[in-house]
């Protein structure tokens, strides 16, 4: 029987997502101070190091409590997108909370512009991985064909 639905996928998916919001965060940080780019090593970044831990986290307890990594619940595109849009709503006002209560410097715009960035470069690496796995399963030979008896003309 193939096995075509694997916790492997799901741990891939996501340490994948972490790997994106993290390394999204530090471009967004990054592009965001202009003055980082005359000295790049110095000073400190426009958000605290704490957030780059705790949106990444939060991301992904709400994205494993909406089963956003569940295969078998997002089988379809448009069932996968409408669940990751529903918990990035999600994870946006928590997210926001947070920032209220404990880092008020955070600017608004800052905020809009990581969450937009972050929405859009994760869609973007599912689409590209479902369409790369897409390619990969159709095109084998191994995948089994079953013939059933009194299906009609084969």
């Amino acid at each position: 029987m193939s096995n075509r639905f694997s916790t492997n996928f799901t741990v891939f998916s996501l340490f994948n997502d972490l790997a994106i919001i993290v390394a999204t965060l530090f471009l967004e940080d990054f592009a965001f101070n202009k003055k980082r780019l005359l000295y790049p090593f110095f000073g400190d970044y426009g958000l605290p190091w704490e957030l780059f831990l705790i949106i990444p986290i939060v991301w992904v307890v709400f994205g494993a409590l909406y089963s956003l990594y569940d295969e078998k619940r997002n089988i379809r595109v448009v069932d996968e997108l409408t669940s990751f849009t529903i918990c990035t709503l999600l994870t946006m006002v928590v997210t926001a909370g947070i920032l209220y209560l404990s880092f008020r410097d955070v600017s608004r715009k800052l905020f809009l512009l990581s969450f937009f960035m972050i929405y859009i470069f994760l869609i973007v690496g599912r689409l590209l991985f479902r369409r790369l796995y897409h390619d990969y399963y159709w095109k084998r030979d191994n995948f089994r064909k079953v013939l059933i008896i009194g299906a009609g003309i084969v």
